[in-house]
């Protein structure tokens, strides 16, 4: 059995959004990330990526990093 190990891409929230904007995508910057990781043609990719702003608004709004308080803390 050829087992291929998982190969993990980790994209930083900054790279994809723009974090000076709420919910601002760079689709443009996207685009050119997923023509260059095709190109690649690695087996078994599993991507993750950043919250950037659409992450780190909602967390700072409902203070996320502070641990749970109260239940509004929830919807964020």
């Amino acid at each position: 059995m050829n087992e291929l190990k998982p190969v993990l891409l980790k994209i930083g929230g900054s790279v994809i959004t723009d974090k000076n904007g709420e919910l601002a995508a760079r689709t443009k910057d996207m685009s050119r990330l997923v023509e260059e990781i095709h190109k690649t043609n690695v087996q078994n990719l599993i991507i993750v990526h950043g919250g950037g702003s659409f992450g780190h608004p909602v967390a700072q709004q409902y203070a996320i990093k502070e641990g749970f308080k109260e239940e509004s803390q929830k919807i964020g």
